[in-house]
């Protein structure tokens, strides 16, 4: 798993990243500008081969976060349930 920010405040960022349980090693800096997003956050699950298999956009409802674990675990190999 990485998280990958275009953040110009790359400490703020490793430590939120920390703070989910991703190693700093894990976390990606990009320019900022470099990339275009529609929307901010953008979540991707992404399998071994670098297929990306589920996109959403924006901070997550409560209702959509069992689907992103859910989505996660399967990619991970693990279940939620």
């Amino acid at each position: 798993m990485y998280l990958v920010t275009a953040s110009s405040d790359a400490v703020t960022e490793t430590a939120y990243a920390t703070s989910l349980g991703i190693h700093e090693q894990q976390v990606r800096h990009l320019s900022p500008g470099s990339i275009r997003l529609r929307a901010v956050p953008v979540l991707m699950a992404v399998d071994a081969s670098g297929t990306i298999r589920h996109v959403w956009f924006g901070a997550p409802k409560a209702s959509t976060q069992a689907e992103i674990l859910e989505a996660v675990a399967a990619l991970a190999g693990t279940s939620q349930r």
